[in-house]
């Protein structure tokens, strides 16, 4: 490839990349944004679901991961939980780029609290353990982050079980309050597992 080709290439890879960012980062400022204005004085923003011991409750069934809500408020004796939904943000045309060299993704639109991810060949992982221990990572199960003045932790919220349709693995991710650096890190599992192909929406 000519000099000024491999410029130019190297450029519009750059470009993208940074499209993507601008992206991720704009759909969870919305999200965020609308999460804290729903932590109202007195509220408990970003609560683990827990049981009567205090205990944080871990699904029994596939990958056994835990729950965040997005706000609990006191009423009367009880503590009840809720969630409230980001409208997201939509591109004109999907964005494209090769993530870590290995993997194809396309972004068609980003729901911070509900990010729909489809990777393929579905023959390339059985064990989802590597991304249980991701979401681990970002729940934060032992609340060691700091919390925000807004009363948010930098966590994340959700992580569906894996299903493969139609030759693909599906997955569903609300990454509550988490950093973009919490997206990126899993589209890195993906890349460690062995997919090649991604679709983001």
């Amino acid at each position: 490839m000519p000099h000024a080709a491999r410029r130019l290439h190297a450029w519009l890879i750059f470009d993208v990349g940074q499209k993507m960012k601008d992206l991720l980062e704009a759909a969870r400022r919305e999200a965020v944004a609308t999460l804290s204005a729903a932590i109202n004085p007195g509220a408990i923003g970003e609560p683990a679901l827990r049981a009567a011991d205090g205990s944080i409750v871990f699904d029994p069934q596939g990958l056994q991961t835990p729950l965040r809500k997005d706000v609990a408020r006191k009423e009367g004796e009880s503590w009840v939980t809720a969630n409230v939904d980001a409208r997201g943000i939509r591109v004109s045309s999907p964005l494209r780029i090769i993530w870590d060299e290995k993997l194809v993704l396309s972004i068609a639109s980003v729901t911070w609290d509900y990010v729909t991810f489809s990777v393929a060949p579905s023959a390339a992982a059985r064990d989802f353990g590597s991304i249980r221990e991701w979401f681990l990572r970002w729940f934060d199960p032992d609340n060691r982050r700091v919390t925000s003045p807004e009363g948010l932790s930098g966590v994340v919220h959700f992580l569906s079980d894996p299903e493969c349709r139609d030759g693909r693995w599906q997955l569903i991710v609300d990454f509550g309050s988490a950093p973009t650096h919490a997206f990126e890190e899993l589209l890195d599992c993906f890349v460690a597992l062995g997919f090649t192909d991604c679709e983001v929406r």
